[in-house]
């Protein structure tokens, strides 16, 4: 059924080896499954320390033939997703480069776009506030 579809689909983006990802991210560019379905892959491959960078490059390489191929409303929260996936300045500002030039060519995907964005700041905000009282509790372990 969908729902079984959708969580296998899913699962293809949770594997921790970068080679299995990169197989899953394969699916994406393929025509056999819905890129609305398939997405999760990327998203997934994204998520995982292991397989993050693996996944930023395949979304630089095709994040125009993945656009293409989405309504306005799926482009626009695909790049909404993309700008505020990272709680790190390097890659916020990374992902922010990456989408930025593409926010007008997609109706909602501007205001959709600044709001991951601004929570992406709040999140690296949050972060730099909490770090000092980390270190100060793991180095008193």
């Amino acid at each position: 059924d969908r729902t079984e579809h959708q969580l296998l689909l899913g699962a293809l983006g949770r594997f921790a080896d970068p080679e299995l990802a990169q197989q899953g991210l394969a699916l994406v560019l393929g025509h056999k499954l819905d890129l609305r379905d398939s997405i999760r892959i990327v998203h997934g491959v994204l998520d995982h320390r292991e397989t993050r960078d693996v996944g930023i490059a395949f979304v630089q390489a095709h994040i125009d033939e993945l656009l293409a191929r989405m309504r306005d409303d799926g482009a626009a929260r695909f790049l909404a997703g993309l700008a505020g996936m990272f709680c790190d300045p390097e890659r916020k500002a990374q992902m922010a480069a990456l989408v930025g030039p593409r926010v007008t060519k997609f109706d909602g995907a501007l205001a959709a776009v600044t709001r991951a964005l601004e929570q992406a700041d709040q999140c690296i905000a949050l972060v730099q506030r909490q770090l000092p009282a980390l270190h100060r509790i793991l180095d008193a372990l």
